[in-house]
């Protein structure tokens, strides 16, 4: 299972993630979304980043940040978060 999941992840064309994902708990469809930063005027979208990274980016710097996809199943509300 986790095989299908990497393969459903990793985005073709596109940066949007279109494919349905199983929920890992109760195996329902879950529903694509993202999280909404509610606080400081929306300006700063949520990103993963690897330990150690500086809090924003630095100029000229290589950036290994990446966007945050989340998924939520309408089933039994676990949510998946995904960094394709």
């Amino acid at each position: 299972m986790r095989a299908s999941l990497v393969s459903a992840l990793i985005p073709g064309e596109s940066n949007e993630m279109t494919t349905q994902i199983p929920c890992t708990r109760c195996s329902a469809p879950t529903r694509p979304g993202k999280l909404q930063n509610v606080g400081n005027y929306g300006n700063s979208p949520f990103t993963w980043a690897p330990d150690g990274e500086p809090p924003f980016p630095m100029a000229g710097a290589a950036n290994p940040r990446k966007a945050i996809v989340a998924y939520r199943c309408d089933n039994c509300g676990r949510l998946e978060l995904f960094a394709p």
